[in-house]
C-alpha cells in the first residue's frame, strides 16, 4: 500500500470514529432533551404553584414559564407576543425605526402596563424628544421572578432576532437574591438547581459530542477542584455570581451576533436600602432571605447591593458596553417615597429610570434628540435635603 493510501485509509478511519461518536451523542442528546424539557415542565409547574400571579404566566420546557399571551388582569397587560405592553412589535424591521429591547425581570416587567414600568415611558420619551421620524419601537421583555440565565435563554432564541438598535439589561435582582455573598461559590446556577440542566441542552453547538464531554470535564472540576483557596474577596465574589457574569456575557453575545453595531446598556440596580423604617425592612418583601440567615440590617443590606452593583460597573468597563448608573442617580434621593418595597418603585420612580436611561444614551450620543426637562423636575422633587443627607452618612 502507497503512502498516500495510507493517509487516506487513516483519515476515513478518523472520520468514521468521529461520525460514529458523534452520532451516539446525538441519539443521546435526543434522549437528554426529551428528559430535560419534561423535568423542566414539571418543576415549573411545582414553582408557579407558590407565584401569587401564576394567574398571569404559563409553563414553558425552556425558560421554566413565561407570561401569559393574552392575559388581563388590573393594569397587568400581557400582548399576544407575551411581552408587557399593549403593542405589537413584528419581527420585521420597519425601515428607519429605532428599536429598543429592555429585558430584566419584575423591575422590568412593571406592575401596570400602563404607568408601572419603565419600558413604557421610555417609550413616551422617545416618541416626544428623540429625533426619529420614522417610528420607535420597545419591547418590555422583563418577566417576573425570572434569573439572569432566562433572560439569556430568551436572548439567545427569540430576541436577538429582532435585532434592536438599543438593548438595555435592567438585570440581577433575582440572582442577586438567589446566591448568599457570604456562602461558598455555587457549583450549579439557580435556574439548573430550580429548573434542570436547561442550559447544557439548549447549547448552540452542532457538535452534541463536544458538548458533553464538556459537561463531564466541567462536573469533575467542580466536584474535586476547591474553587476558592486562597482567593481574594473581589475573585471570590466574581465567583459567587459567575453565572449572572456568563449569562450577561451571552446575552450580549447573542444580540451582536444579529447586529453588530447594536448598543448594548447594562444598569446597576436601585434599592430603597438604606432607607426607609426598620419595620419596613423587616417585612417579607422588605429583604432578602439571606439577609435574614445572617442576621444582616439595612445599612448591611445596601453594603452588598453596592458590591454586586461594583461587578456591573466593573464588567461594563472591561467588556466594553455602556453603563447606565441608575443607583448612582437614586442614591441621594428620597427612595421611601420612590419606592414600595425594597426593589419595586411606585410610577414617579420607573419614569425617573427612563428618564436617566433616555438621558445617558443621549449624552453617549447613542440617539439624536432633545433632553426632557422632566428628569430634572422629578430629581428636585425627590432630592434630600443636606441634613438628611449628612445623617446618613
Amino acid at each position: 500500500m502507497t503512502a498516500s493510501r495510507k493517509i487516506t485509509f487513516a483519515l476515513l478511519t478518523v472520520f468514521l470514529f468521529i461520525g460514529i461518536v458523534e452520532g451516539a451523542a446525538h441519539l443521546y442528546w435526543w434522549q437528554l432533551k426529551k428528559r430535560v424539557f419534561a423535568d423542566v415542565t414539571e418543576k415549573s409547574r411545582e414553582v408557579l404553584r407558590n407565584d401569587a400571579i401564576n394567574f398571569m404566566k404559563v409553563v414553558h420546557p425552556v425558560y421554566g414559564y413565561v407570561l401569559k399571551p393574552g392575559q388581563y388582569s388590573q393594569g397587568l397587560y400581557v400582548n399576544g407576543q407575551g411581552f408587557m405592553q399593549r403593542d405589537i412589535v413584528p419581527l420585521e424591521r420597519k425601515a428607519g425605526a429605532l428599536r429598543v429591547i429592555a429585558m430584566g425581570e419584575s423591575t422590568t416587567q412593571g406592575h401596570d402596563v400602563d404607568e408601572g414600568n419603565y419600558p413604557v415611558y421610555l417609550r413616551r420619551i422617545f416618541q416626544r424628544y428623540s429625533n426619529t421620524s420614522t417610528g420607535v419601537e420597545v419591547i418590555n421583555a422583563g418577566v417576573s421572578g425570572w434569573v439572569s440565565d432566562q433572560v439569556m435563554l430568551l436572548a439567545e432564541r427569540e430576541l436577538a432576532a429582532y435585532r434592536p438598535d438599543i438593548v438595555i439589561l435592567y438585570v440581577g435582582w433575582n440572582d442577586f437574591q438567589s446566591y448568599d455573598p457570604f456562602a461558598s461559590p455555587p457549583i450549579q446556577s439557580y435556574f439548573t438547581q430550580a429548573y434542570g440542566g436547561t442550559r447544557m441542552v439548549l447549547e448552540k453547538s452542532g457538535l452534541k459530542s463536544l458538548i458533553l464531554f464538556s459537561a463531564a470535564y466541567s462536573a469533575l472540576i467542580g466536584t474535586t477542584g476547591d474553587r476558592h483557596a486562597g482567593t481574594s474577596a473581589a475573585k471570590n465574589r466574581n465567583e459567587i455570581y459567575r453565572f449572572y457574569l456568563e449569562n450577561i456575557e451571552r446575552t450580549i453575545q447573542a444580540y451582536r451576533r444579529e447586529n453588530q453595531g447594536v448598543v448594548i446598556a447594562v444598569c446597576t440596580l436601585a434599592s430603597r436600602w438604606p432607607q426607609g423604617k426598620r419595620q419596613q425592612f423587616d417585612e417579607r418583601n422588605g429583604h432578602v432571605w439571606w439577609m435574614e440567615t445572617r442576621k444582616l440590617g439595612p445599612n448591611d443590606a445596601a453594603a452588598s447591593l453596592e458590591t454586586f452593583n461594583e461587578l456591573i460597573r466593573e464588567f461594563t468597563r472591561s467588556y466594553g458596553v455602556l453603563l447606565i448608573d441608575i443607583a448612582s442617580v437614586f442614591e441621594n434621593l428620597d427612595r421611601e417615597a420612590l419606592f414600595w418595597d425594597f426593589a419595586h418603585m411606585h410610577p414617579e420612580g420607573y419614569e425617573l429610570l427612563a428618564e436617566v436611561l433616555y438621558e445617558t444614551l443621549r449624552r453617549n450620543k447613542v440617539i439624536d434628540g432633545n433632553q426632557s426637562p422632566r428628569r430634572e423636575e422629578l430629581i428636585h422633587k425627590y432630592q434630600l435635603p443636606a441634613a438628611t443627607l449628612l445623617r446618613q452618612g
